[in-house]
């Protein structure tokens, strides 16, 4: 065995290296094989009269280049009396002492006798790029049959030359393609939105594809519609809690009902004086599954998991009713709730404006992903409650007839939008 290093500089011709030597420097960084993209590729086609022609190409031999920038034209022989018979055409790299060159060479075959094999041996080695097929007695090319060889399944063909460096070339002729091309990439799926059916119900392998993270064959918009007459359930987002503060740590969904289930009051006659968290309907909606049937057509009740909200539990109590400042933040686990501004819009529009951002305690929010995209809210003519509080007895409510977000009484009944979290 000989240990081989370079290159070093050479001191009073101390250092010598041979063209071998250099070419070694290649191995394992570009396979032996023709540049598919360079000019024509070595393709071979038909010419006038008797002539093939060898196109424009580059190729990588063992440790060789070998270049053709201009056609090569080549007159193959009439066809033999005897049968067919087939004629090659190999690029090939001659490594003895009295030639030492690389280009391309032209066999005559003999008839009935198959494509004759190249040579391959270490001072000369040849690969097919193509084999003409000469009819009996043909006179002209245009019974000629070529035979590509280029790319094909073994050693006598020649490869495509590939590089470690170069990456995996993806065919994407419309969006679908390029979705099932990095359908396992997590990172994108907060990206890009679909809008797929994905089933009346959830399946075991889409919550396995949930429970392992990969979320395959799901994307932004997706969703479940248990039948024609009930409400989509939206994905609208991705391991949104995975690492938000007091998060489960585990893969998750995020989804929301399209369309209104229902109108609702969000409290009694009176003040609001223990926040959203003491509001009627956050104790009724905690657990609150059973109040829409829709998700349990679609859904089992193990899928539905808490998840992390930082709700306000009292208000500073003052004479001005619109001076109210939210107090005792504190994590709860729902697994229901209603959006909020932000999720929904990405920005605090009437709670901000009363409150001032010294009274804003609450940790950075995060806009769902689906929404965050510029996607329109669905159904948009309907109203619908948002859960920030706005006074001591108004929240926060997305107006549909005007397509902006304004505030109502809340012993008023408007409708409810459900946002949940679903695990595998």
């Amino acid at each position: 065995m000989t240990e081989r290093s370079g290159f070093f500089v050479s001191i009073n011709g101390d250092r010598k290296y041979s063209a071998d030597d250099f070419g070694r420097m290649f191995d394992g960084v570009i396979s032996d094989g023709i540049f598919q993209n360079w000019g024509r590729a070595y393709q071979v086609v038909k010419g006038n009269g008797r002539q093939i022609i060898i196109q424009s190409g580059r190729a990588w031999l063992k440790g060789h280049w070998l270049e053709n920038d201009a056609e090569r034209y080549y007159t193959l022989n009439p066809g033999s009396t005897d049968g067919d018979r087939y004629d090659a055409i190999y690029i090939r790299v001659n490594n003895t002492r009295d030639v030492r060159v690389a280009g391309i060479r032209a066999l005559q075959g003999n008839p009935n006798q198959g494509i004759p094999q190249p040579t391959q041996t270490p001072d000369n080695y040849e690969v097919l790029i193509a084999a003409v097929r000469v009819p009996r007695g043909a006179q002209d090319a245009t019974a000629f049959e070529i035979i590509d060889c280029r790319g094909k399944s073994g050693t006598e063909n020649a490869q495509w030359a590939q590089s470690v460096m170069q990456p995996k070339q993806i065919a994407l002729n419309n969006k679908f393609d390029f979705l099932n091309a990095f359908n396992n990439d997590p990172n994108l799926k907060k990206v890009i939105t679909r809008g797929n059916n994905l089933g009346k119900t959830i399946t075991a392998a889409q919550k396995m594809a949930i429970r392992n993270g990969t979320f395959d064959g799901m994307w932004l918009g997706d969703y479940w519609q248990f039948n024609d007459n009930t409400c989509r359930w939206i994905i609208v987002d991705f391991d949104r809690y995975l690492d938000h503060p007091n998060g489960t740590n585990q893969h998750r969904i995020t989804i929301m009902s399209d369309r209104n289930l229902g109108i609702d009051n969000i409290g009694e006659a009176g003040w609001c004086i223990n926040g959203w968290n003491g509001s009627k309907m956050r104790r009724d909606y905690a657990e609150g599954m059973v109040r829409f049937a829709s998700a349990l057509q679609a859904f089992d009740i193990s899928d539905f998991k808490t998840f992390p909200v930082f709700e306000p539990h009292a208000f500073e109590n003052t004479d001005n009713s619109w001076d109210l400042t939210e107090k005792r933040w504190s994590w709860e686990y729902p697994k229901v709730t209603i959006p909020s501004e932000f999720e929904m819009f990405g920005s605090n529009f009437v709670h901000v404006r009363v409150n001032g951002g010294e009274n804003n305690v609450a940790p950075i929010a995060r806009q769902l992903s689906y929404f965050r995209l510029g996607n329109p809210i669905p159904f948009s003519g309907e109203s619908f409650w948002l859960r920030d509080q706005v006074t001591k007895n108004h929240f926060a409510l997305y107006y549909g007839d005007q397509r902006h977000v304004s505030w109502a009484d809340w012993t008023s009944k408007y409708g409810v939008r459900p946002l949940m979290s679903i695990g595998g």
